[in-house]
């Protein structure tokens, strides 16, 4: 199938990738055979499609006709829904790649969002191979698999004004409930089958630590389970798969300070032998030596040293009163078993330690949050100028009736035509209110960031309590702290 503008210039033939450039609404004209061999050509108007290119489906899609061209009106709904996921999963991939947990609930999530969303969508009942998929990274696996059992079909209207725009929301939503997403025993249970063995691990693992400190015997009973599997989060981390694999002919263990450690585990034993094994598969990202610091530390029965500054839950609650008590109680108890290890020992250090956090966090949100059309319009976003024979707006690109004159290379793009005025009276653009594609744009080609298309903006946004942004700095803090994981992950 062909299109072409009205003067002849063609734009692309199926099945190749729908990029037309624009949302707004354009009649094209098309040549193309029917199922019974009548060739047909006509004009059909695309309708207004709001943000991804996906909404141009008619021209891939296709002719479902039984003899007239007319039926242009209907397209496959699995191949739209083909378009549909690739745009998310295809986006979203450092959010689950290598990490069966995260796919889970990221595939429940999106479950439970399309059931509201886009109700008419049929999920597959058996999402294995789905989730392997995107364990594997392989996006467009995944996507076909979900598109599979969609049989129906959808008119461009309804793709376009129903289906297409719920993409971006939920998109978002997703990326806010993963990269938020609650480890340990409580965290999955809400988002997949259940927890694994995650309390009966801790239980062992607790006794592990309590006989070590203690230089004591401990009496380990072998559960009726062997391994035992499961996410659990220890000590502040989140340890994302953990294996107690137990020997079956022991039961009383003496904690040995000369344990055996490998590549991706550790074993303990008695008289030499080792009776219990613990084994992490993701041991890469420096799980393995967090878990045996959190395990042996203190090995000499000492009791850990109190902090030099010691701060209080209602401290901070009367410093923040807006956090919740028990979030105040949360943080406190952090930076106490912290502050003397990074010297935030005093007042004035612990005073500059509590106002930035606090100013970038209020204690409470660790990931940088989008925003709306008045705080985009009240932003250094839209008020930062750079000399360009006159003072020119940089990302004016914000505003209806302006466009970046580029987004696939840096330096960054200022916008043509030209915005000098003030932004008083400017609509912000609907794509970047409460949307990540506000990150892409502003902070690209900046301090490691790439262009606009790469997405470094939204990926290397700001989190953590100091609200670590960009991507130099993420890749400082990794391999200071951090080394082999992949920064967004943090």
């Amino acid at each position: 199938m062909e299109w072409t503008t009205a003067s002849g210039k063609q734009l692309l033939t199926a099945p190749a990738v729908l990029n037309l450039g624009t949302t707004s609404q354009l009649t094209y004209k098309y040549t193309c055979y029917l199922q019974n061999g009548t060739p047909c050509s006509d004009s059909y108007t695309l309708p207004s499609a709001q943000g991804l290119d996906g909404g141009r489906v008619a021209a891939e899609m296709g002719v479902e006709a039984a003899g007239t061209c007319a039926a242009l009106t209907n397209v496959a709904l699995s191949k739209a829904m083909t378009e549909f996921y690739s745009k998310m999963l295809c986006e979203t991939i450092n959010l689950y790649k290598g990490d069966q947990a995260r796919a889970k609930a990221y595939l429940a999530n999106l479950q439970k969002m399309m059931k509201v969303k886009v109700a008419e969508v049929v999920f597959p009942e058996d999402q294995s191979a789905v989730i392997d998929a995107l364990v594997a990274g392989d996006c467009q696996k995944a996507t076909q698999l979900l598109a599979a059992l969609n049989t129906g079909s959808v008119t461009p209207d309804q793709f376009n004004s129903h289906i297409l725009p719920a993409n971006t929301t939920i998109k978002d939503e997703l990326i806010d409930k993963i990269t938020t997403l609650q480890c340990g025993c409580a965290g999955l249970a809400d988002f997949t089958s259940g927890d694994g063995d995650c309390q009966a691990i801790i239980a062992q693992l607790g006794k592990v630590k309590a006989a070590y400190s203690s230089k004591q015997n401990v009496t380990l009973t072998k559960p009726a389970k062997n391994p035992l599997i499961g996410q659990i989060s220890l000590g502040g981390q989140c340890y994302t798969d953990v294996q107690l694999s137990f020997v079956p002919d022991q039961t009383s263990l003496v904690i040995d300070p000369q344990y055996s450690q490998g590549s991706s585990s550790f074993g303990m034993g008695n008289a030499g032998n080792t009776y219990l094994t613990i084994r992490l598969t993701d041991a890469k990202s420096g799980q393995l030596e967090s878990l045996k610091t959190y395990l042996f530390e203190g090995g000499n029965g000492l009791p850990a040293p109190k902090p030099p500054f010691a701060i209080t839950g209602v401290q901070l609650k009367l410093i923040f009163p807006n956090t919740a008590q028990s979030r105040c109680d949360e943080v406190a108890a952090v930076i106490n078993k912290y502050s003397t290890k990074f010297g935030i020992d005093n007042t004035l250090r612990m005073s500059h330690f509590l106002g930035q956090i606090g100013a970038e966090t209020q204690l409470t949100y660790l990931t940088e949050l989008t925003y709306s059309a008045t705080n985009i319009k009240n932003s250094s976003f839209a008020t930062t100028t750079r000399s360009e024979g006159k003072q020119v707006l940089k990302y004016c690109d914000l505003f209806e009736g302006y466009d970046a004159t580029q987004t696939s290379s840096c330096p960054f793009p200022y916008c043509d035509p030209p915005l000098y005025a003030g932004t008083t009276n400017l609509e912000v653009k609907q794509k970047y209110v409460k949307s990540t594609t506000l990150f892409d744009y502003v902070y690209a080609c900046r301090l490691g960031n790439g262009t606009i298309d790469s997405q470094d903006g939204s990926w290397f946004r700001g989190r953590g309590f100091v609200q670590l942004t960009r991507q130099d700095n993420y890749e400082s803090f990794q391999a200071k702290w951090i080394p082999n994981i992949i920064a967004p992950n943090l």
